[in-house]
């Protein structure tokens, strides 16, 4: 039978424990009284003091255990309660019971208590509907709203109570683990800690209440059941750790560490690591010792205490969180990486069930003696290991024969004192996934490369000649400084030396490279190709690098196999060659010299010509893991991963199996870059190109197809180039050619032409087939933005042509044939051309049947084949055909150059609408709007979320009503916002509603309409300090800042601030916020000198994007020159600004500074600031919008009509008017006029007009 639960000793004993708001000092009593010997005394119940006091409680249970068992099971009752909407001490003792079928880890039912007598309390708990900051008013707004969102932290738990509020100040050690690394940094915090584990159950019993009382506000009650069991089961940790070891002295020695939130909560225990002689004891744990952590301190090599972290999970709090919280939930909010990923999250479908643990990663490192062998906590390690099991084999890598590291033995992990090299690499978490290889000659060549360093192949002559640094070393010998020191610190580099360390040390050429298009960003370069014959890489057979890469290709199969909508992530990892050590035997071929002292790598290198294969074999055997556990499409390309997931996954399991793929990278010893992760995401960047699989295209990203039409548009104004420009130019066509359809049929004559140079230093006229072919990329560039569309064509069409050997071709499509006889011009050529003009006859006749179609066409003649798959041909007279047989007409695609990305939660967010109609009710608004939105938005929701008794349904926050409306305004209003944020956010929630596609009737309800009057009157029109205008006078005088030899970055201020000022600009129309754009800024193009440039009067100056412009049609205003001899001429200025800096491509920015950046907001700023400095005049009163604040005063101050300024400054509506700032002296002036004679001229009434 199911045991009896007695009612009156639960009411009694945690009664004060759980009044919420106003027993906190009873709590801390009882709290005090539970850690002592004796029972409890003078603790008297909530409720005022003319209640009865209860007799003494029975003397607290003599176990942590019993006590944890009586505080779980008042936590069932309290939530059956609350599932029944039953206030305490209604119901009668044995009316509750708890089937053993809910409580598997209760306490038998043989078990009894003895309660007192029954005195009734009114525990003050929370009820449906009511406001949360009512029901605990002592909380903040901040902290209830963290935790009902569950991104409360616990250390913050002091919050909760005043007993755990911070205690000191001090500076501490922490440890910290950084690529396997453990390094001990001071740190300076603030301690939080409770004096004894009860007092920590107070504030965590407020936690829990809060939870609960959300939960119940949804209308689920099974929530607050579940909830109150996960409290139950995080207790029972907490208390077997109390029972273990002290806790003041855990939270002591854990310092710095962060406890995770409630759904991954992290209770911190210390072991100790002990060997002897290489056997092994099993963790157990130990009180910290004062000498054992200085020790530790003081040296890497000492046992050092290692803190493994215990992970609390509990499913069903997934799931009543999932129910109970109104926000939105990971399938429509875009990820944000996890700080750690060292959790297990079971599947939301499994049933309720009692907390599991698991082992977090532990820190190893290469001096630290592991306690048993690493291979029995792999299973644990790894984030979310339950959910990815390992499935069947996949079939063996290619790229996976060792060469030259091949080794005859089996595979064997060696005890570190026996292993030649020192590695991140750790062999026994590799030879553990690997133990299911198919060939395992493959993975005991792994691990006799991270044991004992990787073979490089060379078989050269040891030759060791004299060498100096490459010049490009000495132009940043900062940074040459710096790299050189982080190697040699990481261990990748041995050295210095002043004598050489190791015989036939062998020193290559040192150098630094930078990026042609960002120059900052320079690598170190080891030229291991010098000299020329006699070389290092010259050592190095071609069987021992060569390598077949993945191709791009392969990509996009996965993403047309997996279908639209698909999701995909990548990876990259961090320096990935030099994880790979090399052996001792090699070392001596990778010397280097600088400073005048030796060095040698002891990893290898960039430069190294074997290096890519044999790192590659590790990022094979990788890939081989991650595609035994993880259900994607995989590829990589060396060190880049990418993963396509079926759009049927769910998005935070994605999540999850990325948290994956980077722990397991840590736990082999590999380390991702997290700056160049991209978490799964329907738009990624994989090898330079996008891939979209929302419009099922790869195309080209904007900042590189702008090298490319840059590009091309130096090439049309030369007439002599250099081998090294053409193969600049051919090599970023191959690149573009992979998404650009059709494009490598327009490169073989550049590639005739590149061959045609017989040394570098050869110069030749660019021919005018290049020219046609380079006329063709800027044309299908511009039209079609580098897009290649990806997917399988609705229909198939089957076309067969044939050629004679003389004059006959013929075609035959479906129903339809054609015969005919080849031209009379042709019938001396070759088969080959008579076979492509026959397709071409075919396109001709059917291409107009074949829109929206997948042709294949059928020919009997191999080389013809081929030339159609490539796109290329060697026969010159085969490839005017060729040019005409891959050009189809189709329609171009919009140009969505000027629009946003449409983030992923919007799609999800709008699935009752086609993506179509999504994508257009996104850019319904511009992007700058929806984010100053989402302030008001969210400012609604976390309202609603503290008040669910006005929530339109339990659980639902919107649609809103006039009264939730009404009530939010008057919080706003109480709480100090000004009527204009008031308005601007209601609006932000009529928004919500329109894109939602809710009723927003309420918004035009009368009552909130007179709400809003009586917020204004209320709080009044906030005052708001306008800047200043910059009138004629203050621009001449930042004229004459201007030095008489001015630099490239003085002409263009001087030209900025003279065309701002003429033609009225605004700060955002002349500069730049992030990336530049000729869609969106101002280019060398947008200014049109008129009548000529020598000859220039005015200037047309066309404005591509502007406030009110849009839809960004753009706006040509016109700008007339001053008189001459003004300081203050815009055509003379930008003229100068011309000469000074030419530029080679007219989508250019118009202000480009020295250093080839575009002008930006803040640098324009800054500069303005510093001229108002230097003429003594205070630049805090002065902006970017001063200048169009100027011209409009000036405007008005030389008599200009009101329509005459609306007109030059391109307002639309009267705001002009704000712009203008008329000087006092003319109000008083004005004034007086008042009182002269021309007032007392009487006034004369006007005749009626004659209508005749």
């Amino acid at each position: 039978p199911s045991p009896k639960i007695p009612l009156r000793y639960y009411d009694w004993f945690t009664g004060v424990i759980t009044n919420r708001a106003n027993a906190s000092s009873q709590a801390l009593a009882l709290a005090e009284a539970m850690s002592s010997d004796a029972p409890p005394s003078d603790i008297s119940p909530p409720g005022g003091s003319g209640e009865t006091t209860p007799p003494p409680p029975p003397p607290p249970p003599p176990s942590e255990q019993a006590q944890f068992m009586m505080f779980h099971r008042f936590q069932q009752f309290q939530a059956f309660l609350n599932a029944n909407n039953t206030p305490p001490g209604t119901a009668t003792p044995g009316s509750f019971s708890v089937s053993s079928a809910t409580t598997s880890a209760t306490i038998p039912a043989a078990e009894s208590f003895a309660p007192p007598p029954f005195v009734p309390i009114s525990t003050g708990g929370p009820s449906p509907g009511t406001s949360l900051l009512r029901q605990f008013k002592t909380i903040p707004r901040a902290t209830i709203l963290e935790i009902v969102r569950f991104s409360f932290h616990p250390l913050n738990l002091c919050k909760l109570h005043h007993i755990g509020k911070d205690r000191s100040t001090a500076t501490k050690n922490a440890f910290e683990v950084e690529n396997g690394e453990l390094t001990v940094k001071p740190r300076t915090g603030t301690s939080k800690d409770f004096p004894t584990f009860h007092h920590l159950l107070v504030p965590l019993t407020v936690y829990f209440d809060i939870l609960a009382a959300h939960a119940l506000s949804s209308g689920n009650a099974r929530s607050v059941y579940i909830i109150a069991q996960c409290q139950a089961a995080y207790v029972r940790e907490l208390s077997k750790l109390n029972a273990r070891q002290r806790w003041r002295k855990e939270i002591s020695l854990a310092g710095s560490q962060s406890i995770k939130d409630f759904s991954t909560t992290t209770v911190l225990s210390t072991f100790d690591h002990r060997s002897k002689q290489g056997n092994h004891r099993p963790l157990r744990p130990h009180r910290p010792r004062r000498s054992r952590i200085k020790s530790a301190l003081t040296s890497t090599k000492a046992p050092v205490p290692l803190t493994l972290a215990l992970r609390v999970v509990n499913t069903s709090v997934v799931c009543a969180k999932n129910r109970a919280t109104p926000h939105p939930t990971a399938r429509n909010l875009p990820h944000q990486p996890r700080k750690q990923a060292g959790r297990v999250l079971l599947p939301n479908h499994r049933s309720p069930r009692l907390p599991s643990l698991t082992l977090a990663r532990a820190i190893s490192h290469n001096h630290l003696p592991l306690p048993v062998p690493l291979i029995t906590y792999l299973p644990l390690i790894l984030s979310h290991s339950q959910l990815f099991p390992p499935s069947s084999n996949p079939p063996s890598r290619p790229n996976s024969d060792p060469r030259c590291n091949a080794v005859p033995t089996l595979p064997s992990v060696l005890p570190p004192s026996e292993r030649s090299v020192s590695s991140p690499l750790i062999p026994e978490a590799w030879a553990f996934f690997l133990q299911d290889y198919p060939d395992q000659s493959f993975v005991a060549s792994l691990l006799h490369i991270i044991q004992h360093g990787a073979n490089i192949g060379f078989k050269g002559e040891d030759f060791a000649p004299p060498c100096s640094n490459l010049p490009s070393a000495f132009e940043d010998a900062t940074f040459m400084d710096q790299a050189v020191s982080k190697m040699v610190s990481s261990e990748q580099v041995h050295g210095p030396f002043l004598t050489s360390p190791i015989p036939n040390l062998r020193c290559s050429p040192l150098g630094s490279v930078t990026r042609k298009r960002n120059p900052s960003k320079r690598r170190l370069i080891n030229h291991l190709s010098w000299p020329d014959g006699k070389s290092v890489n010259d050592g190095i057979s071609d069987d021992e690098a060569v390598i077949t890469y993945d191709l791009f290709e392969r990509a996009i199969e996965d993403l047309v196999a997996s279908g639209p909508f698909s999701l995909m992530a990548k990876l990259d990892l961090k320096e990935a060659f030099r994880h790979v050590p090399i052996r001792a035997e090699d070392w001596h071929h990778l010397g280097f010299s600088w400073r005048n002292q030796l060095y040698y790598c002891v990893v290898l290198t960039f430069g190294l010509r074997s290096a890519p294969y044999i790192f590659n074999l590790f990022a094979e055997a990788l890939h081989w893991i991650i595609q035994r556990h993880i259900p994607a499409r995989l590829r990589h390309y060396l060190d880049d991963f990418l993963l396509t997931f079926s759009p049927l996954d769910d998005p935070s399991r994605c999540h999850l199996a990325v948290e994956w793929v980077i722990s397991l990278g840590k736990t082999l010893g590999l380390c991702f870059q997290d700056e160049k992760t991209l978490w799964p995401s329907q738009v990624v960047d994989f090898l330079g190109i996008e891939l979209d699989s929302a419009l099922m295209e790869a195309r080209l990203p904007l900042d590189k197809l702008n090298i490319l039409l840059d590009l091309l548009a130096d090439w049309n104004r030369k007439r002599l180039v250099t081998l090294r420009e053409t193969q600049e130019l051919s090599g970023y066509l191959q690149f573009a050619s992979q998404v650009i359809p059709f494009s490598r049929t327009f490169m073989r004559r550049i590639f005739d032409f590149q061959s045609r140079f017989h040394s570098r230093f050869h110069r030749l006229h660019v021919s005018s087939g290049v020219k046609a072919d380079l006329r063709w990329w800027s044309t299908f560039c511009t039209s079609w933005n580098g897009v290649r569309l990806l997917g399988q064509a609705q229909q198939q069409h089957h076309v067969f042509t044939d050629a004679s050997g003389t004059k006959g071709i013929g075609g035959h499509f479906q129903n339809h044939w054609f015969a005919s006889r080849v031209p009379r011009r042709f019938r001396s050529r070759d088969i080959q051309f008579k076979e492509l003009y026959a397709i071409l006859q075919a396109i001709l006749r059917w291409a107009d049947v074949w829109s929206h179609s997948h042709v294949i066409f059928h020919c009997d003649n191999q080389a013809v084949v081929a030339w159609l798959e490539s796109g290329t041909s060697r026969s010159s007279p085969s490839m005017p055909i060729l040019l005409r047989t891959n050009v189809h007409p189709k329609p171009q695609p919009p140009t969505l150059l000027n629009l946003d990305e449409v983030p992923d939660y919007w799609y999800q967010a709008s699935a009752h609408l086609s993506r179509r109609v999504a994508f257009l009710l996104w850019h319904g608004l511009a992007s700058s709007t929806r984010q100053s939105y989402a302030s008001g938005q969210r400012s609604f929701l976390n309202f609603i979320t503290l008040h669910p008794n006005l929530q339109h349904a339990p659980g639902q926050p919107l649609p809103a009503s006039p009264e939730a409306i009404a009530e939010w305004i008057a919080d706003m209003v109480f709480r100090n916002l000004s009527a204009s944020t008031i308005r601007s956010y209601i609006s932000a929630l009529r928004s919500l509603h329109i894109d939602l596609g809710l009723p927003y009737t309420a918004f035009d309800s009368p009552i909130l309409q007179r709400v809003l009057r009586g917020a204004k009157r209320l709080l009044g029109s906030k005052q708001v300090l306008r800047k200043l205008p910059i009138n004629l006078e203050i621009l001449q005088k930042i004229s004459s800042t201007i030095p008489s030899s001015p630099s490239l970055d003085d002409l263009v201020f001087d030209a900025a601030i003279k065309l701002a000022w003429s033609g009225f600009l605004r700060c955002g129309e002349f500069t730049t916020k992030s990336k530049f754009s000729p869609t969106t800024n101002l280019s060398r193009d947008s200014v049109d000198f008129k009548p000529s440039f020598d000859n220039a009067d005015h200037i047309k100056l066309t404005l591509p994007s502007s406030k009110t412009d849009t839809f960004r049609k753009g706006v040509t205003i016109t700008i007339s020159a001053a008189a001459a001899g003004l300081s203050t001429c815009p055509v003379t200025a930008l003229k100068r600004l011309f000469i000074a800096s030419p530029t080679s491509s007219p989508q250019e920015p118009l202000f480009r500074l020295k250093d080839g950046s575009p002008l930006s907001r803040s640098h324009f700023i800054a500069t303005l600031h510093e001229r108002l400095r230097l003429l003594g005049i205070d630049p805090t009163a002065y902006s970017g919008h001063s200048f169009r604040r100027g011209a409009a005063t000036a405007a008005n101050a030389a008599g200009y009509s009101d329509v005459e300024i609306q007109l030059l400054g391109r307002w639309r509506s009267d705001a002009y008017k704000l712009y203008i700032d008329t000087p006092p002296d003319r109000v008083l002036a004005l004034s007086k006029r008042l009182h002269t004679s021309m007032a007392l001229a009487p006034v004369q009434a006007l005749d009626p007009l004659d209508l005749l």
